[in-house]
């Protein structure tokens, strides 16, 4: 056991006689239960050391306790507690969130943005695994399971003993009529994870039976055999943990009435997009955005792009989009599969030559470059493009990506400011890279900045990233949710 543990062991060691006195003092067996329970519940969290400090952590501990004693079905409960907080030396007036169910992915990220989503202020946030053993009134002593009265705890979950996630989320104190709206929010944001992870397996299942049409059917897809094969790639890079699928849907494209029509196939919906109230059943291709006309009537395999509704499970980013198309024997359109989700973290690291698909984009905009292979120009070149934002490499196009790196690197160095802005293919965002000297660069430059460009483009909604190198410079991504898009000259 390290020094710290030990540490912390003492510390629990000497507050567990008051947590006892708060709440246990029933029998030694349920003692012991409540002993496992504050051990397991305050995790690696330091005792605090104040009196009054103390005080609000017993409390804390016992209302936790009182909280997770029954579950009557696999509702997540949901509870709100008015409590204080020692916050340097004074006493903050906080509202607790408390949460129990059943254990999954995504659970603390989705509960936190869900949150923020309703104003909340977040103070802490304190989570555990809970490997419950319930028992149901009337029931045997030694049967155990999902639902009834806390009856033990173990290390890990069985036939006996299921996983629980356990989060209590201190934030600073809200009105008590804001409760019911708050309350709203976080169920919803459950639902979609429920949905999300409930799904996980079919959906991937869904993209690997693509994977393995296309593998197939390749001699009679309209596309080059490079085409094809990159796209096969790319499919199984999405399933080997490079994609976050949260939700997915499957269309039929056919003639009616010499009309190209897409229909939303019945029972097709999975993950979130079982809470998509505005998809139609039916729609003419041609009353579609351009580019997504555009797509289903080319003959290409694949196309990204971006949902104009934020993630509620996970991170509060906009959905990515990965649109697949089938075809029949004649090389005509048949389904388009749309998958809904995030790329994971470790994409935004990976070399842009890496990654199936997009390295063809690269590849095709360095050779077009007219730069000497190895060549400083081009090594210059290259270094911009692996530093270039992920969402980008997938959005944009092989020339556009050209002419920005090249115009990225003219500037790289020189003291220079430029702004370089690309319109979203399918016609929902505005996105604008802005470079300017280091030294100029910090909080206030960067929403004076934002402010400016939201005002021009008249967009309703922002997200930024910032990104700072060994470089002069200063590089500042911002994405506009522009609703007047199509009238936007650029």
């Amino acid at each position: 056991m390290s020094k710290e543990s030990r540490s912390l062991e003492l510390q629990l060691d000497t507050i567990l006689p008051a947590i006892t006195q708060a709440v246990g003092g029933k029998s030694a067996a349920k003692d012991d239960l409540l002993h496992r329970f504050t051990k397991r519940y305050v995790g690696n969290t330091p005792a605090p050391l104040s009196s009054n400090a103390t005080e609000q952590f017993v409390t804390d501990i016992a209302q936790a306790w009182h909280f997770v004693q029954e579950r009557k079905s696999s509702r997540p409960l949901i509870s709100f507690e008015e409590a204080l907080l020692e916050e340097n030396g004074r006493q903050l007036p906080t509202t607790v969130v408390r949460v129990l169910l059943d254990d999954k992915p995504f659970i603390v990220d989705s509960l936190r943005q869900a949150l923020l989503r309703s104003g909340a202020t977040i103070k802490a946030v304190r989570n555990t695994v809970l490997f419950s053993g319930r028992r149901k009134p009337g029931a045997a002593k030694d049967s155990l399971g999902r639902f009834g009265e806390l009856a033990d705890l173990a290390t890990k979950s069985d036939d006996d003993f299921s996983a629980e996630s356990f989060c209590s989320i201190t934030c600073a104190r809200w009105e008590s009529e804001r409760s019911k709206g708050i309350e709203s929010e976080l169920r919803d944001s459950l639902n979609h994870v429920s949905a999300a992870v409930g799904n996980y397996k079919e959906m991937t299942s869904a993209a690997a039976n693509l994977r393995r049409n296309l593998l197939t059917n390749a001699e009679y897809l309209p596309v080059s055999e490079e085409n094809v094969a990159e796209s096969i790639e790319f499919i199984g890079w999405l399933i080997d943990n490079h994609f976050t699928f949260l939700g997915y849907e499957k269309y039929r494209i056919r003639e009616k009435s010499g009309e190209s029509i897409i229909e939303l196939e019945p029972g097709s919906l999975l993950g979130v997009s079982r809470y998509k109230s505005q998809l139609r059943s039916q729609t003419k291709v041609s009353s579609l955005p351009g580019a997504a006309a555009d797509f289903i009537s080319r003959p290409k395999l694949l196309s990204f792009a971006k949902s104009s509704k934020r993630s509620k499970v996970h991170r509060p980013a906009y959905y990515d989009y990965v649109l697949i198309k089938e075809f029949d024997k004649a090389g005509q359109v048949t389904h388009m599969h749309r998958f809904l989700g995030l790329y994971t973290s470790s994409v935004y690291f990976r070399e842009a030559l890496s990654i199936p698909l997009i390295r063809k984009k690269v590849s095709r905009a360095l050779e077009n470059s007219g730069y000497t292979k190895n060549g400083h120009n081009m090594k210059d070149l290259m270094q911009v493009i692996n530093t270039f934002p992920r969402d980008e490499l997938f959005q944009i196009s092989s020339r556009s990506l050209l002419d920005i790196a090249v115009g990225i690197t003219k500037i790289r160095d020189t003291g220079t400011s430029k702004l370089f802005v690309r319109k979203d293919f399918y016609g929902r965002f505005v996105s604008c890279l802005v470079y300017i000297p280091r030294e100029l660069f910090n909080t206030k430059s960067r929403v004076a900045i934002q402010s400016l460009l939201q005002a021009r483009l008249q967009a309703e909604d922002v997200d930024f990233n910032t990104y700072l190198s060994e470089s002069s410079q200063a590089r500042i991504h911002l994405v506009f949710k522009v609703p007047t898009i199509r009238a936007l000259k650029i």
